[in-house]
């Protein structure tokens, strides 16, 4: 079969290229590697990826080099590129993967905070997704859950409005929530 590879180059804020990095990790981890809206790459029949990361100015360039066993995964019909059924039915991370992961994503959105700055929406989804994800775990203050995801969807829309500050304070709640749960449950 022929060998094909394709290139990718992009500049992108420190938080986007952490985003980036960390979704495309949670996508290799997951077995759903198929593709990445953000960039034109699938990666479903990659033989080899090469992955540059170089600081520029106050940007992250990123460089990625995708090698293809074959070219079928091409997809001529656009239908073909949507995930299979199977596909959709992935097995959630294990809660302690899933609790370093929120810890990462939450102190990046304390340091864009801290700096007087509404976080990247990337960042900012990808903590709603693990929220929402994580009141799925049982036992682990279910109590707290209620009370936890009005918090959050308070944060997210100071966040949608461009409210620093009041993001701060919110994400400032948020923060003595979990001090309190953690408290209980470590």
């Amino acid at each position: 079969m022929a060998n094909r590879s394709v290139k990718f180059e992009k500049n992108l804020s420190a938080q986007q290229a952490a985003a980036f990095l960390r979704d495309l990790a949670d996508k290799i981890e997951s077995g759903l590697v198929d593709q990445m809206e953000e960039v034109d790459l699938q990666f479903d029949d990659f033989k080899k990826m090469k992955i540059g990361i170089k600081r520029v100015d106050d940007l992250i360039e990123i460089k990625a080099k995708v090698k293809y066993s074959s070219l079928h995964h091409v997809a001529e019909n656009p239908a073909e590129s949507q995930p299979s059924a199977l596909e959709e039915k992935v097995e959630p991370p294990a809660y302690s993967i899933l609790k370093k992961r929120m810890q990462k994503t939450f102190k990046a959105l304390g340091v864009g905070l801290r700096a007087g700055k509404v976080p990247e929406k990337s960042l900012v989804d990808s903590f709603a997704a693990d929220s929402e994800l994580m009141i799925s775990y049982s036992g682990y203050g279910d109590e707290f859950y209620e009370v936890f995801l009005q918090a959050v969807q308070s944060f997210l829309d100071a966040c949608d409005r461009g409210n620093a500050p009041e993001a701060a304070k919110l994400y400032n709640a948020l923060k003595a929530r979990r001090k309190e749960c953690h408290g209980r449950y470590k």
